[in-house]
């Protein structure tokens, strides 16, 4: 129960500092009893499992996936930070996605909070490795339509392959690589983090398109400003701008002669 309204109250904020207002945690009523069990009253949840739309569809679009990872990764993050805890077996099944009405985004609805375990003062927790393992193999799966080889203890073969050859723009390839690369020592490594990155794409897909081409224009102006500076802030913005070019080429193909 508690889970549950911290996470509901962890999205009231979001809400008003993102500018975003879903509900990923399924509304808790209270509890009670039958006949001796004890029960909890909760929101009913009629959208579809993911898994069961990457199986009807073969994939999911690039936009949809992110959306559904980038609001998975925002209740990781709370979990992790907020309440100190991971899953201890994060199922793909339990990820449901509930349509929007009248041209309303949709949103992701995460059930079964009853496997967790409290993270140590290691950094590194196992669990929090194996929560953003598992969402980076789920990510993989929703764009690839294939879900890479893992085991709890990591991932069983390299997932490299499957990404270069999945249909995905530049940035999200990136980002997928970064979450799924072979050394976990150089994965990103906190749900924080790959929060923002999705947020950065998503915005990249859902704002206007004069305005994506005016972001990916102040990236590369700033990497040809700091070309004498760290090479790794002129590569990130510079993969910035790339990868905000990539999706206005999948939204507006008309643009693409303008772009090349």
């Amino acid at each position: 129960r508690g889970t549950l309204n911290t996470l509901g109250a962890a999205a009231e904020i979001a809400a008003s500092e993102f500018d975003f207002a879903w509900r990923v945690v399924p509304h808790y009523y209270g509890m009670g009893s039958y006949n001796g069990v004890e029960l909890f009253a909760m929101e009913y949840v009629a959208g579809d499992a993911v898994p069961e739309l990457v199986a009807q569809q073969g994939r999911l679009d690039e936009l949809q996936a992110l959306r559904i990872a980038w609001q998975l990764f925002f209740v990781l993050d709370i979990m992790h930070v907020k309440q100190k805890q991971t899953y201890i077996d994060l199922k793909f099944e339990n990820l449901r996605w509930v349509a929007g009405e009248d041209g309303a985004a949709g949103q992701l609805k995460l059930l079964d909070f009853g496997t967790l375990e409290k993270i140590t003062d290691d950094p590194r927790h196992r669990g929090v490795n194996r929560d953003l393992l598992l969402g980076g193999c789920y990510l993989c799966a929703m764009l690839t339509g294939e879900m890479p080889d893992y085991s709890a203890a990591g991932l069983l073969k390299p997932a490299e392959p499957l990404i270069r050859m999945g249909a995905m723009t530049s940035g999200v390839r990136h980002l997928v690589s970064r979450m799924l690369h072979r050394n976990p020592a150089v994965r990103l490594a906190t749900a924080n983090e790959i929060f923002h990155e999705l947020w950065v794409l998503v915005n990249y897909w859902d704002l206007p398109v004069v305005d994506v081409l005016a972001s990916a224009r102040r990236d590369l102006a700033a990497a040809e400003n700091n070309a004498g500076e760290a090479a790794d802030q002129v590569q990130a913005h510079a993969r910035k701008a790339r990868s905000a070019l990539d999706i206005v080429m999948q939204r507006a193909p008309e643009q693409a002669p303008l772009l090349a």
